[in-house]
């Protein structure tokens, strides 16, 4: 069968697959839209990972003197003790 474009084309299983120029435009494009999609993914990790730090640094703006203070008496039963 012929392509509009004088390239041939196949048939496999109700498919049509293009044969010559179209095939490196279709690998371009597929590959473009998986790289688009990798960096769509890593995008979203970094946009997790963002949050998440955020909300470490508020936990520890609102808890650190209670934390300092918890860590400073082990540490003066732990000098006691000795």
């Amino acid at each position: 069968m012929m392509c509009p474009n004088g390239e041939g084309a196949s048939t496999v299983a109700g498919a049509t697959r293009q044969h010559g120029k179209g095939r490196g435009a279709m690998t371009k494009h597929r590959q473009d839209r998986q790289w688009k999609q990798q960096a769509q993914g890593l995008v979203e990790y970094g946009l997790i990972l963002v949050l998440i730090m955020i909300a470490v640094v508020i936990v520890v703006a609102v808890l650190g003197n209670q934390i300092n203070n918890l860590f400073s008496s082990i540490t003066s039963g732990v000098g006691m003790a000795m």
